[in-house]
């Protein structure tokens, strides 16, 4: 199965798979939503953290990919 359904998918679903992807601790998917522009912060329902949710079942590359995401994604000055 693709990760994505084709062009016109909506960015809830996308959030969806992304926060089903990190609570499971599927690496790929969460790699290749993340760089489709899924937001790192993104909350299930609940309002639980994607990253909160791949420590849970104790994802260490997940909770990696989302952490490393968010840092590279904050803007620093330029020294």
């Amino acid at each position: 199965l693709s990760v994505f359904a084709g062009p016109a998918v909506p960015d809830w679903v996308l959030k969806e798979r992304f926060v089903r992807a990190a609570r499971v601790g599927d690496i790929d998917p969460v790699r290749t939503l993340l760089e489709a522009g899924v937001p790192a912060d993104t909350r299930d329902r609940f309002g639980q953290p994607a990253i909160l949710l791949a420590a849970i079942p104790k994802s260490p590359d997940v909770t990696l990919s989302i952490s490393t995401f968010c840092w590279l994604m904050v803007p620093r000055p330029i020294p």
